[in-house]
């Protein structure tokens, strides 16, 4: 999982940021005239919040937390756990898409990837104009020549970054 979250199940408790959290103290008792009932309270909720953006399943946070799917899903925590778990995937994915952005930097491939998600770009057969694969002067246009385009591109831009001044163009002219 993470460094900051540990699970304990011997004796229901977890760690979080080293802290020790018992599991009964994410719930506040419910009676009822027969098996009480538990209800998430604020701490419970940061928990299945946190859990869920790592993308951790209801049965994987359910079993974190020592309890059954259906304590959380109970009408008296439903829609608090449906918007949590939606809140924490969604931090997820954004945490994870700025991953993705940091590392497009450094890696082509990353960049072609995020091209084809975000952008609609895609590898066609016959380079995308009916010609087999040449453009009209009788160039190669393919997955691997804009693959190389690209890694020339980070490459430039990382020179940049050193403080060098030379451009894309200069470097296919010498």
């Amino acid at each position: 999982m993470n460094n900051n979250i540990k699970n304990n199940i011997n004796n229901n408790s977890f760690s979080i940021d080293n802290k020790i959290i018992l599991t009964k103290q994410c719930f506040e008792k419910i009676p009822t005239r027969g098996r009480p009932r538990y209800k998430l309270n604020d701490l419970g909720l940061e928990i299945i919040e946190k859990l869920a953006s790592f993308m951790c399943t209801e049965e994987e946070i359910a079993s974190f937390m020592g309890v059954s799917v259906d304590t959380l899903t109970r009408e008296e925590n439903a829609l608090a756990f449906a918007e949590r778990i939606k809140k924490g995937q969604e931090k997820g994915k954004a945490s994870l898409r700025s991953s993705q952005f940091r590392l497009a930097k450094t890696n082509p491939t990353m960049a072609i990837w995020l091209g084809k998600q975000y952008l609609g770009q895609k590898d066609l057969p016959d380079g995308g104009n009916g010609n087999n694969g040449f453009n009209e002067d009788g160039s190669v246009k393919n997955a691997n020549e804009l693959k190389i385009i690209v890694e020339k591109q980070v490459v430039d831009l990382t020179d940049k970054n050193k403080g060098s001044t030379t451009t894309v163009e200069e470097d296919a002219n010498n």
